[in-house]
Order: structure tokens, then sequence, then C-alpha cells
């Protein structure tokens, strides 16, 4: 899959052109618009229900639908895929109890056609799946390349007799090269005219890899044929008019980008916030380590004096503050390791922009980080005797703030 991405990738300062049916594809914006990927891992964030999680993507990539629409929409595709009893379910990880592995891939499909693209490819989509999940997820792959009448591309290693009954065509590539395109009886009498017998444990596929040799020497103009475009399939309509609808829309949506920078801020706040109502055991352990810490070091300096002596203490309270301050901060870091391949995909799929998501993340945390700091300075500030005026207090718990702020930033970049 990533030789064939890079055949597709765009980029702006190349000459080269992309045609998709005589339409040139000349910029990445329009070609994310018409074609999905789901890669091989599923990233998705864990503490979201599985409707939550379809509803943010169609918030990212459905901007121009009301909300009502956006429900239909989400509802109609957790129907397609099998999802509807599990649509307040968690989605889970190794840490959080959610749905299977089979489920999970299936959400993640349901992430990258939620905006109906003409084209979507898929990264070993079986991979880590049990034999029935995979036929499953095969199954539903393709009753939606029949239903929407779309093309789907997947690499798959070493499929099962079952799941090629799905496939119509097969692109069997070695070295860069392909060589083998077509459907499975003709890969059959490609083996059979060479002189081998495909054994009777082994489907056609499975053996043309133990035979890639031969067939890599083999003329490739004696073997390779392409699907004859006149038969008008589920697999080979016409895509004139789609294409052209989706080119007016991306280039709707391109113009009015700016001015729709408020929704991603506004969604990836409500998103963020869902995360942190459901880690409320973390925040409560990072106010009550911010009390601890305080009463502790208000304790060590508590009523130091203001003489020469106490210049010195204040001196060791600031350094020891900070450096508590500073590594305060490190449990909030598996939490955005966790976050960070949803961002890096979702930011490359254009979904929002990452400035947006830096964003709401300051907006949500800035005023949960302003608690921590008052947390911290009550006490402290009081038991070791610091400057008694109200002015004075307040720069002490903006500075803390700031602290806190810009170690939760280290963490967070």
């Amino acid at each position: 899959m990533a030789t064939f991405l890079e055949g597709v990738q765009i980029d702006e300062d190349d000459t080269k052109i992309l045609y998709l049916n005589d339409h040139p594809i000349t910029n990445p914006i329009q070609l994310r618009r018409i074609c999905g990927f789901v890669a091989q891992e599923d990233s998705l964030l864990p503490l979201l229900t599985v409707k939550e999680t379809l509803m943010f993507s169609a918030k990212f990539r459905l901007r121009s639908m009301s909300s009502k629409e956006k429900e239909e929409r989400v509802e109609r595709l957790m129907q397609e895929l099998g999802l509807v009893h599990l649509a307040h379910s968690y989605v889970g990880d190794e840490e959080t109890r959610g749905i299977s592995g089979g489920e999970r891939k299936r959400v993640s499909i349901g992430i990258d056609v939620i905006h109906d693209p003409l084209i979507l490819l898929l990264d070993e989509p079986t991979t880590g799946l049990d034999s029935t999940s995979a036929l499953q997820v095969i199954e539903l792959l393709s009753s939606m390349a029949r239903a929407r009448q779309r093309t789907i591309v997947l690499t798959i290693h070493q499929p099962s007799y079952r799941i090629l009954q799905y496939i119509s065509s097969f692109l069997l590539l070695s070295h860069g090269s392909v060589i083998h395109n077509g459907n499975l009886e003709l890969l059959e009498k490609t083996i059979t005219d060479m002189g081998f017998n495909i054994p009777d444990q082994l489907n056609a596929l499975e053996f043309a890899m133990e035979i890639i040799k031969p067939l890599e020497d083999l003329n490739p103009n004696s073997y390779l044929t392409i699907t004859d475009t006149s038969e008008q399939g589920p697999y080979n309509m016409p895509w004139q008019a789609e294409f052209e609808a989706h080119q007016v829309i991306d280039d709707r949506q391109t113009g009015c980008c700016d001015s729709l920078r408020h929704i991603e801020v506004m969604s990836l706040c409500l998103r963020f916030w869902e995360i942190i109502y459901r880690t409320k055991q973390l925040f409560l352990a990072r106010s009550m380590q911010a009390i601890v810490g305080g009463f502790g070091l208000g304790s060590v300096f508590l009523q130091v004096k203001t003489d020469e002596d106490g210049i010195a203490e204040r001196l060791g309270l600031f350094a020891f503050s900070l450096s508590f301050l500073l590594s305060s901060t490190v449990e909030a870091l598996p939490i955005y390791l966790q976050e960070r391949h949803v961002l890096m995909k979702e930011a490359s799929r254009g979904a929002y922009k990452i400035s947006s998501y830096m964003i709401a993340n300051t907006i949500i945390f800035i005023p949960f980080l302003l608690a921590v700091a008052i947390l911290f300075a009550l006490p402290v500030y009081w038991l070791v005797g610091l400057n008694p005026s109200f002015t004075a207090f307040a720069f002490f718990i903006f500075i803390v703030w700031l602290i806190v702020l810009m170690a939760s930033s280290l963490y967070s970049s």
C-alpha cells in the first residue's frame, strides 16, 4: 500500500498531474475529497463512544451539512456497518474495556467513509483479526462497494478462500512490478498454463506467492490483462457526474474554510471536554497532588523570616516550587501520546488544522490549570508567610499558573 500511495501522492510543487477517469487531480485537497484511507492501525480515542466518534468525524468532514443531516448520516452509516447496538459503547483500548477488534476496524472504516468518497484505500484491514472478524470486514467492504457503487482498494496477505470470493480483482505485485492483474480465474489459468498444479490445500493466490519468481520471469504481456471497462458492473460505474459534484463541494468548502474555523475549535473543545469528564480520577489526582504539594512545601518553609537568612530560604522555596510544578504534569503525557496518533491522522485528512487543535486544547485546559495553581498557591503562600497583600498573592497565583501552563505545553509539544 505504501508503494501505491507514493504513486497517487500529489506534491503542490510537482509538475506531474494525476488523472482519474480523464479528470485531472491538481491539488491534495481535491484528492482527499474523493479518496478515503484506512490505515492498518486503528487510531481511535478509547474514551469516546462509537456514535460520538462517528459524529465528531461528521462535524469535521461534513461542514456544509446541518446538524440534523449529520445525525441522519451517522445513523445510516452505523446501520450499514452493523454498529447500531454498539452506538453507546466505548471504543476502548488495552486499558479501557470496549468493543472488539473487528468492531474497532468497522469504526475506523466508518470514519473514512463518512464523506462518501469515490475511492476507499485500506492498508491490510484484516491484520490482527481472527478469521471470523476478518471475513466480516471483507463482507462489509464488498457490500459497501456494491451498494454505494464505489471502488475499494485494499492490501491483504494470505487471504482465506472464503475472503477471495468477495474480491472481484487482484493486483499481484513483486518488487514494485505488476505480475498479475485480474480475477482469480485468470490467475488460476496463468498458473496452469505455466505447468503448475495448485495443491488442494492452497488457493491460487497463496500458491502464486510460492511461485513468485517464475511469475516474475514470465513476460508481463502474456499475463497482464486489464478488465474490460465496457462492462458496467457495480465496480466500474461512470463517475463523471459524481466527480464533478465532489469537485464543486470541494471548491465551495475550500473557499469558506476560514469562516468555519470556529466550528473546528468548538467541536474540538467539546471532544476535549468529553474526554476530561471521563478521566475525572486523573484530574482529581492532579488536584490532590497540588494541595499536598502546597501543604508539604508550606510546612517545610513555615513562616520564614524576613532577614537575610529568610531571603535564602525564599529562594529555596521558589526553586523547590518550580521543580515540583514542572514535574507535576508528567501524568498527562500518556493521554497526549494516545491522542497524538489521532491528531496526526485527522490533520492529514484535512479534518481540521493543528492550530485549531492547539487553540481548543488551550481553551479547555486554561481554567483547569488555573484551579490547580490556586490549590497549590493557597496553602504554600500563607504557610510560608509571604507578602500578605492581595495584589502580591494574585501575582503569585498568576506566576504559578504560567509555570503550570508552560509545563503542560512542553509535554504536549
